[in-house]
């Protein structure tokens, strides 16, 4: 394989995103915000069904500008323990 294969290749693979879950402790303090990501991961929800939840008022999401939403651990513990 030349050179000039191998860089189209490489320029056409799309970038990976990295999943980014943030510690356990963080979970353990009540007022922690946490990212969704790491909020799905725990709770095994996907986040398009957190923000549905949150849509319909059972759970409670912190906007915290346009690209930055966040969820109390506490809140998240609420809400998982309300769905049994």
């Amino acid at each position: 394989m030349n050179t000039t294969h191998q860089a189209a290749q490489t320029a056409t693979k799309a970038p990976t995103r990295r999943l980014h879950v943030q510690p356990v402790e963080a979970f353990a303090d009540p007022d922690a915000l946490l990212n969704l990501r790491t909020a799905s991961a725990w709770s095994g929800l996907s986040e398009s069904s957190l923000y549905r939840a949150a849509k319909d008022g059972r759970l409670k999401l912190l906007r915290l500008s346009a690209r930055c939403t966040r969820v109390r651990a506490g809140e998240l513990r609420r809400f998982l323990t309300s769905l049994g």
